[in-house]
């Protein structure tokens, strides 16, 4: 038997299964129930009423404790106005690289890495 009569015989036996056995309306049906099904989505309310009374209790608490605190851990010290003048990180969004650091520092001064001539040279594109 030559490879292309077994190729027909093949193929027809392959059509009687698709079309006359319902094998392909079977696989039809399936997708159609499984396109409209219903998505399920999770939704959470937060009662509005405890929310904001929530939030005032929890700042009145921290206020207190933060106040007292740092009062405690200020006569802690041999000088007293060790923060004072002090300027406090800037509040953010926290994500990224730099976030936490204040706008205004200088960072680190590149002047006093060895060899930072022969790449100032190397950038005008002559060499030393």
């Amino acid at each position: 038997m030559k490879k292309s009569e077994l190729k027909n015989i093949i193929k027809e036996c392959v059509k009687e299964v698709i079309f006359e056995e319902g094998v392909l309306s079977g696989i039809i049906s399936e997708v159609a129930t499984g396109l409209g099904a219903r998505k399920v989505v999770e939704t959470t309310t937060i009662s509005e009423s405890s929310t904001p009374q929530r939030t005032h209790a929890s700042r009145e608490v921290l206020s207190s404790v933060g106040k007292n605190a740092y009062e405690k851990i200020k006569n802690n010290f041999k000088n007293p106005e060790l923060f004072e003048g002090t300027k406090p990180i800037p509040k953010g969004n926290g994500r990224g690289a730099l976030s936490g650091i204040s706008p205004d520092d200088p960072g680190v001064d590149l002047n006093s890495i060895p060899g930072m001539g022969s790449w100032a040279a190397l950038a005008k594109g002559s060499k030393q």
